[in-house]
C-alpha cells in the first residue's frame, strides 16, 4: 500500500511540476488589518516554518528576502525563496524534502492522532496539504475544513517550537544526561 501512495505521489509530482507556478494575486488575499488576514498571515508563517526550503532552488526560505507564495498545480500552495524561482521548475528532490518537512512538522493525523509521514494519504484544504493516517480521515477533514486547518496550525506551531527550543538546540539528540531519550 505504501508503494501505491509513493507511485501516486510521483505521478502527481510529474503532472504538476510541469505546470507553471503562479503567484497568488493581491485580489485573492484578504485586505490588510482584518482578523481574517491576520490569521492567514499567521498560518502562512507556520507553513513557511514547516516547509523550510524552496522547492525550486533548495535554499532556506527567508534567506533571500520574504518568501513568495505560489500555487502549485490546481489547489496547493507552497513558498519559494525569491521571485526568480517563480520562473523555475520544482526539483523532485527538493519537493520530496518539502513534503518530508511538512509531514514532520504536522507530526500526527489531526483526526486520529496517529503518526504521519510524507508517504501517507493527504487532502488539500485551502492550499494546505494535510497528511492523514488513513483515507476515511480525509472525509472528516473535508466535512469541517476550518477546524482541521486550525488543528494543523496548532500542531505545526507546537512541533516547530519544540524543534527550535533552546533545549533542542543544546541537546539535538534528544538524550538526557542519563542517555535516555526525551520524547
Amino acid at each position: 500500500m505504501k508503494s501505491t501512495f509513493i507511485c501516486l505521489g510521483m505521478i502527481w509530482f510529474a503532472t504538476f511540476s510541469q505546470v507553471a507556478l503562479s503567484q497568488e494575486s493581491p485580489e485573492t488575499s484578504s485586505s490588510p488589518g482584518t482578523e481574517a488576514s491576520e490569521r492567514q498571515a499567521a498560518s502562512n508563517a507556520l507553513h513557511i516554518a514547516a516547509q523550510k526550503i524552496c522547492p525550486v532552488s533548495g535554499q532556506p526560505l527567508g534567506s533571500m528576502g520574504e518568501p513568495v507564495k505560489v500555487q502549485v498545480g490546481d489547489n496547493e500552495h507552497a513558498f519559494l525563496c525569491c521571485n526568480a524561482c517563480t520562473r523555475g521548475k520544482i526539483d523532485a528532490g527538493y519537493w520530496q524534502t518539502v513534503l518530508d518537512n511538512l509531514a514532520a512538522a504536522q507530526g500526527t493525523c489531526p483526526v486520529m492522532d496517529q503518526p504521519v509521514d510524507s508517504s501517507m494519504p493527504f487532502t488539500t484544504v485551502k492550499g494546505r496539504r494535510i497528511f492523514v493516517c488513513c483515507p476515511p480521515c480525509i472525509k472528516k477533514i473535508e466535512a469541517d475544513p476550518e477546524k482541521f486547518i486550525a488543528e494543523l496550525d496548532a500542531r505545526i506551531a507546537k512541533n516547530t517550537a519544540e524543534i527550535n527550543s533552546p533545549e533542542s538546540a543544546a541537546n539535538p539528540s534528544g538524550n538526557d544526561s542519563n542517555g535516555t531519550v526525551d520524547r
